[in-house]
């Protein structure tokens, strides 16, 4: 079911994308620094916020209100966690914890935008995709480690101001809505992102 719904991301988003370019209308390149705050069973396993991440997406104007494109994030939390006792692989194991958290969501996109006539386009959409996730946690010897994927569903508000005909500067906010499965309990969190957009 998951392979089937890539498939038909990517094959929409190629389609969005080709018509996009017969059309001759704009696409934009946006590169960010990401932050991220661990929300639910995420902040339960990491409560610290993360101010490590990075990010792209690609999108291509359809009309004069819709966008289409793809995206791909890597998010890092981390915290250390005070001497206590803590259960490992069925076993109490007391001493301090490490905890490490790796996120790479990727997603095909669909946006509406409004433009301003001082320079400002205001963004809404959302994205249908996956994250992959490397978990680890790190207590004297003892190493846990889960690498999985999660469905993702991440709707995302942002604004753009132009600094010229090719730049603007990007500030967004993406709620990432991962489901849990046999391996991982949910890890949503929001992301927090700051950079700039390139017309191509």
């Amino acid at each position: 079911m998951k392979k089937n719904i890539y498939i038909i991301a990517f094959l929409l988003v190629s389609s969005f994308t080709k018509l996009a370019v017969a059309q001759d209308n704009d696409a934009y390149f946006n590169f960010y620094y990401s932050m991220g705050q661990g929300l639910g069973e995420t902040k339960d396993f990491i409560s610290k916020y993360s101010w490590r991440g990075v990010g792209f997406n690609y999108r291509a104007e359809l009309s004069d209100n819709v966008m289409a494109g793809v995206g791909a994030d890597w998010n890092v939390f981390y915290e250390k966690m005070p001497y206590a006792t803590y259960t490992l692989d069925n076993a109490a194991v007391s001493g301090k914890q490490y905890r490490y958290l790796n996120m790479f969501p990727m997603t095909a996109r669909l946006d509406y935008f409004k433009d301003t006539e001082k320079g400002y386009r205001f963004i809404a959409g959302a994205g249908i995709g996956s994250t992959y996730f490397m978990q680890d946690v790190d207590m004297g010897s003892y190493r846990l480690n889960t690498n999985t994927w999660q469905f993702l569903i991440a709707p995302e508000v942002g604004v753009t101001y132009d600094l010229d005909a090719n730049r603007s500067l990007l500030l967004s906010v993406k709620y990432n809505a991962n489901f849990k499965n046999t391996e991982l309990t949910n890890r949503s969190y929001l992301s927090f992102n700051i950079g700039f957009a390139f017309n191509q």
